[in-house]
């Protein structure tokens, strides 16, 4: 039996992928996010079908016999592999045999520990998402965006992501970042106007800082003149560099951290001269030149040493 085969016994019901990386898609969610309720009511109807439930259950028996059998074998496996990996040696029968007690208890223990988790998750979804279900339905637990209170969408709402939401997102806080696409200066406008052009959407704050990365590092290297050879010359040129691009001014301090201004933005619907009605990010409140240390003395901040509880 090949010395490859142990590693893989070991590995069996881990839940890792072995190394293996899938290849990217360009699947668009958008239309399937929209369409939760419909599917939600289809697969309701395939429940109540007198054929197919039945089926279902057989599958989620089989299913779980399988993962149950990887479960055990891998547990036994286990103890095979460390055997032979302190041994160097290539058995499977004999370390099969003499771990068997040690395996199966992993293997219960494994069990009890997964049976937990599963509780533990269900006791969660019960608290947590079942009042939000029962009151207002998976749509208002989801989509919360014509509730009262409009809320803080931090991440979840780049650019990027506001071609998928609808028009209860408009009045929304949307971001705390240092760059917006609503942004309103020549150099952004700009920016978002020829990315619109290009891509058929406007850029996320990811677009914009490879773009800004770039425009730093040429404005660096036609400092020296190209002379990117001058490893010291061209590194004082790439920290005493100053631009202004879309995000605006930006600049490195003395300890080679960005000063940048900072937005606070809403979610607004702009008339874009590319691509008409868009939702975007616009800024409503700035914070110029904001540094890592924000307004405190970066000596007396440094002084107080790395955090601790």
């Amino acid at each position: 039996m090949s010395d490859a085969f142990k590693p893989l016994l070991a590995k069996l019901a881990d839940g890792g992928s072995g190394g293996v990386r899938l290849p990217p898609t360009d699947i668009d969610v958008g239309d399937d996010l929209k369409g939760l309720s419909d599917v939600g009511h289809s697969f309701h109807s395939l429940l109540e079908s007198a054929v197919v439930l039945p089926l279902i259950v057989v599958g989620v028996v089989v299913l779980l016999a399988l993962v149950t059998l990887l479960l055990w074998v891998s547990s036994r496996g286990k103890f095979i592999f460390l055997d032979n990996l302190v041994h160097n040696r290539a058995a499977i029968v004999e370390p099969w045999r003499r771990f068997a007690s040690l395996g199966n208890s992993l293997f219960w223990w494994r069990v009890g520990f997964a049976v937990a988790a599963v509780l533990g998750f269900g006791v969660v979804a019960l608290v947590v998402v079942g009042p939000a279900v029962a009151l207002g339905g998976f749509e208002e637990l989801f989509t919360p965006l014509d509730k009262k209170h409009k809320i803080y969408g931090g991440y979840w709402m780049h650019q990027d992501v506001l071609p998928q939401f609808d028009d209860r997102a408009i009045g929304m806080i949307g971001n705390s970042l240092n760059y917006a696409a609503g942004l309103q200066t020549p150099e952004n406008i700009a920016f978002t106007t020829e990315f619109a052009k290009r891509y058929k959407r406007l850029p996320s704050w990811f677009g914009e800082s490879a773009y800004s990365a770039g425009l730093w590092t040429k404005t660096a290297i036609d400092s020296i003149k190209g002379n990117v050879e001058d490893r010291a010359a061209f590194l004082k040129a790439m920290r005493s560099a100053s631009i202004k691009g879309p995000r605006g001014p930006l600049k490195l301090d003395a300890y080679d951290n960005p000063i940048q201004n900072v937005y606070i933005s809403k979610i607004q619907k702009i008339k874009h001269p590319v691509l008409g009605e868009v939702l975007t990010n616009v800024p409503v409140k700035t914070y110029e030149g904001v540094s890592q240390f924000w307004t405190f003395d970066p000596k007396e901040f440094l002084a107080r040493g790395p955090y601790k509880r």
